[in-house]
């Protein structure tokens, strides 16, 4: 169980485990780290100084080289943002995050040097890991997939870069050990908590017993952080959870109808596909293919149509919470619908943006045409989900963002797998194959009229949950938003000057420069000044950001 700390902030040792500086997510991070100042805290952070073979935001694909001046502007850009931290009531000290001793250095060989063929086929039988370090051969695999955009790849083709992703894994885990071990820490900030870098080092705090909070990009728009005591954001019941009892108990009647009215021009958008936040970067232009209203060439309205979202499997594979779950197996589930009810016919929507990569997972899904009551809508198709939705008796999802919009429009969904939609009561829920052959069994049998609560229900209900998923997040207090992106604010001059505080924006150094850099800070007029920089070097600007739009309304 984790510790609790009872000393007053002017003694407590807050440490954060940040993500690469060159992600966005070191604004999020000033945030954090200026707000345990404030306290009275005493802040460790703990950087990485540059990796020997990987990093995720520099060399994140396999066969890419890890390149010096990517790490440079990398540490750069964290360099300069930490100066914008105040610290008349805290303190902070930047620390390598990477300290392994001799011992662990030479453990790490021995581990490695069992990354065989053999070995990988075999998942380390009869190879000795600690506990730790299962953990971390889980966050490899995890991260494998997810660089791969494959559910099940062959692992035993990928061993040199298996044996990158173990090493930082390792790296991560005794490193935190060791920190931990030698600081008495009261909360550990851990970016992200589930790639190589992270996830063991959330493993190792939870064996110290010490308090961590994982934080992550805002899933809606440009503002709210998301912070998750204890736990992954990817752990999707837990999350669901969370943010039922923060809608409930710390949004005020005010803002409640101020993120319903969002939640109701979210909808609005995404029915014109009209993404934002990180599903725009996540999507980019996958859905430009799409037409409006659009309908599949088998569509028959006289027949009783259950329309089926599946969601990307590499997306659930590798993690723990999954295991077992019905969202990793999307094509034999839904294999077993068509064939217990042959009177329905059965339209599988891919979604648009499904890797190619994930082979396995779509020749499963494409042997399903050879049944006689079920069509394939492939992820280049110009058909609208959301018209497929509209005109569907039933839909089944496996989590996708198509549960709640169908909900919001109407219609009866049921969600199979490890509950999020369903925690919301927006739609029914089944987490095995045989409940979701009963519950399908039950709805057919009823009399159409009473098949579905009234469409005004379900509409109601989603529109307060997708309020509720937007108003979830931490509102930065130190950050302001313009066309130009973020801004961090020095809150002591905002205090001597009101009205007229002083920001400034991070910008990251030019990635060509081999050498450390001293950089000035951007000014008003977006010029940087570098020192200790070749000349033909210093007449080189910072480019401008193009971001643009508004935000959620700051608590």
């Amino acid at each position: 169980m984790a510790k609790q700390s009872l000393k007053p902030d002017a003694s407590r040792l807050v440490a954060v485990l940040t993500a690469p500086g060159r992600w966005p997510m070191l604004e999020f991070e000033l945030d954090i780290i200026q707000s345990e100042l404030d306290r009275g805290a005493k802040v460790d952070i703990l950087q990485c100084k540059g990796q020997p073979n990987y990093c995720p935001a520099n060399n994140p694909k396999p066969g890419m080289p890890l390149k010096k001046s990517l790490c440079i502007s990398c540490k750069s850009r964290a360099s300069e943002g930490f100066k914008l931290l105040d610290t008349q009531s805290g303190s902070y000290k930047i620390k390598t995050f990477r300290n392994l001793t001799q011992a662990q250095e030479e453990r790490i060989l021995n581990v490695l040097a069992a990354v065989t063929r053999e070995n990988l086929v075999g998942d380390f039988e009869g190879f000795q890991l600690s506990f730790l370090e299962k953990e971390a051969w889980g966050s490899v695999q995890s991260t494998l997939m997810s660089d791969l955009k494959d559910a099940a790849p062959n692992l035993a083709d990928h061993t040199s870069r298996i044996a990158i992703l173990f090493e930082s894994a390792l790296a991560a885990g005794y490193s935190t050990q060791n920190y931990l071990a030698a600081n008495e820490v009261d909360h550990l900030y851990i970016y992200n908590g589930r790639m190589v870098s992270y996830w063991p080092a959330r493993v190792a705090a939870q064996q110290a017993g010490v308090p961590f909070t994982i934080y992550e990009f805002p899933p809606f728009g440009k503002l709210n952080y998301v912070m998750t005591p204890g736990l992954i954001p990817h752990s999707r019941m837990q999350y669901a959870r969370l943010v039922k009892k923060h809608w409930k108990q710390m949004v005020s009647t005010s803002d409640r109808e101020w993120y319903i009215t969002a939640a109701g021009k979210w909808f609005e958008e995404r029915s014109r596909r009209k993404l934002e936040g990180q599903q725009s970067v996540l999507l980019g232009n996958a859905l430009d293919h799409i037409e409006t209203g659009v309908m599949p060439e088998r569509w028959n309205g006289e027949l009783f149509n259950l329309s089926v979202f599946p969601s990307s499997q590499y997306e659930f594979a590798g993690l723990d919470n999954y295991i077992g779950e019905l969202n990793l197996r999307q094509p034999e589930v839904i294999e077993a619908v068509c064939q217990a009810f042959p009177q329905i016919f059965v339209t599988v929507r891919i979604h648009p943006n499904q890797p190619l990569s994930d082979r396995s997972f779509l020749e499963k899904i494409g042997a399903l045409e050879d049944l006689e009551n079920v069509q394939i809508v492939w992820r280049d198709s110009s058909v609208d989900s959301l018209a497929l939705a509209d005109f569907s008796d039933l839909i089944l999802t496996f989590s996708s963002t198509i549960s709640i919009q169908s909900a919001a429009r109407g219609k009866p969904v049921v969600e199979a797998g490890l509950p999020f939609y369903s925690e919301f009561k927006i739609c029914h829920g089944a987490r095995t194959t045989e409940s979701l052959l009963e519950l399908l069994s039950e709805y057919l049998a009823r009399e159409p009229s009473r098949r579905l609560p009234r469409g005004e229900v379900l509409a109601g209900n989603a529109l307060s949950t997708q309020a509720a998923l937007m108003a979830f997040g931490q509102t930065p207090k130190y950050l302001e938003l313009d066309s130009q992106g973020f801004r961090v604010v020095r809150i002591k001059d905002r205090v001597s000057r009101p009205g007229v505080a002083w920001t400034a924006r991070i910008r990251m150094v030019p990635v060509e420069i081999l050498e450390n850099p001293k950089i000035f800070l951007v000014h008003s007029l977006d010029r940087v000044l570098l020192r200790l920089v070749p000349y033909e070097w210093r007449k080189r600007l910072v480019k401008r950001s193009d971001q643009s739009g508004s935000d959620l309304k700051p608590k």
